[in-house]
């Protein structure tokens, strides 16, 4: 016989155990989220259910970062982000630990910033997996960019 048993007879796995386990060897993906924060909001909400939990909001300048059991960090305003929480958010990204996302807002594009020397080249390109550029009307579709 073969060491392949039927499908029929394997044990049932219920989806959220095989994405949950699928999720551990994929690497994080990161969005950068450009536009209006209504349409940031409205995006985030519709990506919500797909999440990795648990789910944690950090705003430009707030004190420190969450802690590192997250799944994914959403981060508001991230071109208003100073030199030092750029400093501490890359060194946070770059700790081993669990796999983490992050979903980066910014109202503008900001690689002017990059080029200028004010954003952090290395986190910029952390961030910046995947770029969607959000139309600032709601009855209008997304424009996907892949970095």
């Amino acid at each position: 016989m073969s060491d392949f048993e039927p499908a029929v007879n394997r044990p049932r796995v219920g989806l959220q155990d095989a994405e949950a386990a699928l999720l551990k060897r994929v690497p994080a993906h990161n969005l950068l989220l450009i536009g209006a924060p209504r349409a940031s909001r409205a995006f985030v909400d519709d990506l919500m259910s797909s999440l990795v939990d648990p789910v944690v909001c950090w705003d430009a300048g707030s004190a420190g970062l969450p802690a590192d059991n997250i799944g994914t960090l959403i981060i508001h305003d991230v071109a208003g982000l100073t030199p030092a929480h750029q400093d501490q958010l890359l060194e946070w990204l770059s700790n081993p630990g669990p796999r983490r996302s992050v979903i980066a807002t910014s109202i503008e594009p900001f690689y002017g910033s990059v080029e200028a020397g004010l954003f952090s080249d290395s986190l910029y390109y952390r961030l910046n997996t995947v770029t969607v550029l959000l139309d600032r009307e709601p009855h209008t579709n997304y424009v996907y960019d892949a970095a």
